[in-house]
């Protein structure tokens, strides 16, 4: 099973500060493949020394659990507790729970990683099939 992960970070104005994308090759849950998501785009997030984060995403379970004050003994438990440990870095940090609709240059990056073998990283940038998206969510911020 191969299902697709991908990552859009922004600034304060909406503009693209990095994407990228990566297929998860494991037989993962959703949630899982959410939070090995976010693991990435808070690594990325910290490349770029970046220091205020909301990370947003449409899956309401993996928000939960990044959002929970306790570890949790699911099996999908240590994934959570990695990405805290990783949020806990940076100076502030907010989880955010959107529909796909509000995300859909995410999702939409998200769906590219299906077709991509390695890791695809673009800098102040996205895929050129997704700046029309890009421009439309701009509109909106």
């Amino acid at each position: 099973m191969a299902d697709p992960g991908g990552v859009v970070i922004r600034d304060d104005k909406g503009q693209v500060v990095a994407s990228m994308d990566k297929k998860i090759t494991l037989p993962y849950s959703v949630t899982a493949m959410e939070l090995i998501t976010t693991k990435r785009a808070l690594r990325l997030a910290l490349d770029f020394s970046l220091s205020h984060i909301v990370r947003e995403g449409n899956s309401k379970n993996t928000i939960d659990a990044l959002m929970c004050e306790e570890s949790l003994l699911s099996n999908y438990g240590h994934l959570v507790d990695d990405a805290k440990r990783l949020a806990n870095q940076f100076e502030s940090m907010e989880f955010s729970n959107v529909n796909r609709e509000g995300n859909s240059a995410a999702h939409n990056i998200a769906r590219h990683a299906r077709h991509v073998s390695e890791l695809s990283v673009w800098m102040e940038d996205v895929p050129p099939h997704l700046s029309a998206i890009i421009q439309v969510e701009l509109a909106f911020h």
